[in-house]
């Protein structure tokens, strides 16, 4: 079953993603409307609605980005 929630759930459900990344309800929304992230704006509630799959893969992504950045020696 896909699971959709508006970035202010996703916000409270998951604090970490403002500590360890920085993003924000705002950001989410944005990433949606780049099509980082799948889901759909919900027009009669004036919300944009996440589909909680494509959140994971993203934070996926991040973390495998931020692993090969590390420097090592």
């Amino acid at each position: 079953m896909i699971s959709h929630h508006t970035p202010s759930e996703i916000m409270e459900q998951h604090p970490n993603l403002e500590t360890k990344f920085g993003w924000t309800a705002k950001h989410l929304g944005i990433f949606l409307k780049c099509k980082l992230l799948t889901g759909y704006y919900h027009t009669y509630l004036r919300v944009s609605m996440i589909e909680l799959n494509s959140l994971y893969k993203l934070i996926e992504f991040t973390n495998a980005q931020l692993d090969t950045q590390k420097v090592k020696l």
